[in-house]
């Protein structure tokens, strides 16, 4: 049984705990993370012909062989990225606490604990900006990427209809026309929808985006764009403190730094 001395938000403060669902019995009913890191898990024993149901919407077996899981988990990311392992310890216990969060309260205290610990030492070598061996050897510089950027530009200009050329050059422009939004890009979502029951349409402007964990792309007004971020990687800290979630209008231009005009340019000519 793990000490019940070490706080956690989540299981401590009555509001949050209450707010758990559970009793779940369904991969479906999971959130987007816990379904990808259980389906890890499930395809790893699956391979193995253990311990894992034919059914893999079937979630219980988690609950009845958590601490192999956990084994499993600790060999196989313990020695990798820390973040990687820090997810699936909070996936893990998160899809404990789905199945049965008062059985499996205090299973879960230390996985959370860890995964405190792992991303306070992230942060602190994101802070000192120290990089690994293999960051190093991979590094491209920013120069590099905009001179890259511009030839794609050139490229595609020449050749409109090549969907390669646009794409390539558009993964680069959003990455350094306003820098650095890493991954936070790949799952944001235009706001109102461009797409409605499979058909292009022109939104209605409205106003802001809701409040959840989705960052949006949102059309304040006619051919004018902002980010919405409502969750990051530093989210836990912002809450913290109790800080509003950003809202960055793309032509609010940091002078040297970005160019929201040109990705807004870019964003109406795909």
């Amino acid at each position: 049984m793990a000490s019940k001395s070490t706080f956690v938000k989540k299981l401590d403060v009555p509001v949050e705990f209450d707010a758990i669902q559970t009793n779940i019995k369904t991969l479906a009913t999971l959130k987007k993370h816990e379904r990808e890191r259980y389906s890890v898990w499930y395809n790893h024993y699956k391979d193995l012909n253990q311990l894992v149901p034919a059914n893999k919407q079937s979630i219980a077996w988690v609950g009845t062989h958590h601490e192999k899981i956990l084994k499993y988990i600790r060999d196989t990311y313990g020695q990798g990225a820390q973040s990687t392992l820090r997810n699936h310890l909070e996936g893990l216990a998160n899809v404990l606490l789905a199945i049965n969060k008062v059985k499996y309260k205090e299973v879960v205290r230390p996985l959370f604990n860890t995964g405190l610990s792992i991303q306070q030492l992230i942060d602190k070598e994101n802070e000192e900006s120290k990089l690994t061996d293999k960051d190093v050897q991979n590094f491209v510089s920013y120069e590099q990427l905009v001179k890259q950027r511009d030839i794609l530009h050139e490229q595609w200009m020449k050749d409109p209809k090549n969907l390669r050329l646009n794409m390539y050059h558009v993964i680069l422009a959003v990455n350094t026309y306003i820098p650095p939004l890493r991954l936070n890009w790949v799952d944001m979502q235009f706001y109102p929808e461009r797409v409605v029951n499979g058909k292009a349409k022109t939104p209605n402007i409205v106003g802001p985006p809701p409040e959840n964990t989705t960052n949006y792309l949102w059309e304040y007004a006619r051919d004018k764009f902002a980010i919405v971020m409502n969750y990051d990687k530093i989210e836990n800290k912002r809450q913290k403190k109790k800080l509003d979630r950003q809202i960055m209008k793309r032509d609010d231009e940091i002078v040297g730094v970005t160019n929201g005009k040109k990705l807004n340019e870019l964003s109406l000519s795909h």
